[in-house]
């Protein structure tokens, strides 16, 4: 009787062990996948209003402490709800992508706001929102998104700005021969490519704009600097008709696109 109890115990244990090493396994294959990879540039949206249904109690887990204390401090639910969901996207694909629990690294906010993620390898990825939409941009190398709703287009928001050089003003001449819809798509389309590669610097708008040039070939957009291409790849990402979005990568891949759904927040780690 004895010999039975320990021989199943010794079964159990070793099918405990098996299942904990088939999930280590699992996690690092997903890691070495994504690091034999020469490339990899990967975004993800959710439009915010699918997520109204969830109170900010079913949000807190999925963030940090950190987060937890500064947002309860903000007035504005919907600045609040905006953060929540950003940082609550960031973690769940976190782990999705390379397997990270909270518990395994640290986001770190620069000095003009551009994450980090420590841990026990390099992660980088940008956040960024505008209407209903949020935008992350996951990659192996440093990487810049923004995401503009488009409006009515105001040469005012050029004038505003501190340094801007004869390109972009061409640009609001140009605008202003434009009329209704090509002039908002031109004045957001450009503006998108402007934010994404500030956001890829982690200077923000403590660069000058002055200090780089947007120059479009065919559809692709290019940046020089001091009449020097950057050897940078920038690419549209439709996620939405009403909405211009780029993105600012060290990587030549092409981004993909890819919809985080309200199932996608509550998946299990497991």
């Amino acid at each position: 009787m004895n010999e039975t109890l320990n021989f199943q115990g010794t079964v159990l244990s070793n099918l405990k062990d098996f299942n904990n090493f088939t999930i280590f396994f699992l996690q690092a294959y997903r890691i070495f996948v994504i690091f034999i990879s020469t490339d990899m540039l990967k975004i993800y949206y959710l439009r915010i209003s699918d997520f109204q249904h969830l109170s900010e109690d079913e949000l807190f887990p999925l963030v940090g402490e950190d987060t937890v204390r500064k947002v309860t401090g903000y007035k504005n639910p919907g600045v609040r709800r905006t953060k929540l969901l950003g940082e609550g996207m960031i973690r769940r694909l976190l782990f999705r992508l390379w397997g990270l629990h909270k518990e395994d690294y640290l986001i770190r906010i620069g000095e003009h706001g551009k994450p980090l993620v420590e841990s026990r390898f390099t992660v980088w990825y940008n956040l960024s929102h505008s209407g209903d939409y949020i935008v992350a941009a996951f990659s192996h190398l440093e990487v810049g998104i923004d995401i503009e709703q488009k409006r009515k287009a105001r040469t005012k928001d050029f004038a505003k700005a501190d340094a801007i050089r004869d390109e972009l003003l061409a640009k609001i001449q140009c605008l202003q021969n434009l009329a209704g819809d090509a002039q908002d798509e031109l004045f957001f389309r450009y503006w998108s490519v402007k934010e994404s590669f500030l956001k890829y610097t982690g200077s923000g708008l403590s660069s000058p704009l002055s200090g780089f040039e947007v120059r479009f070939d065919g559809h692709r957009p290019r940046i020089f600097q001091s009449e020097n291409l950057r050897n940078l790849s920038i690419s549209a990402c439709p996620v939405d008709p009403a909405y211009k979005c780029f993105v600012c990568a060290e990587t030549t891949e092409e981004p993909g696109i890819f919809p985080f759904l309200v199932p996608d927040l509550f998946l299990p780690d497991e």
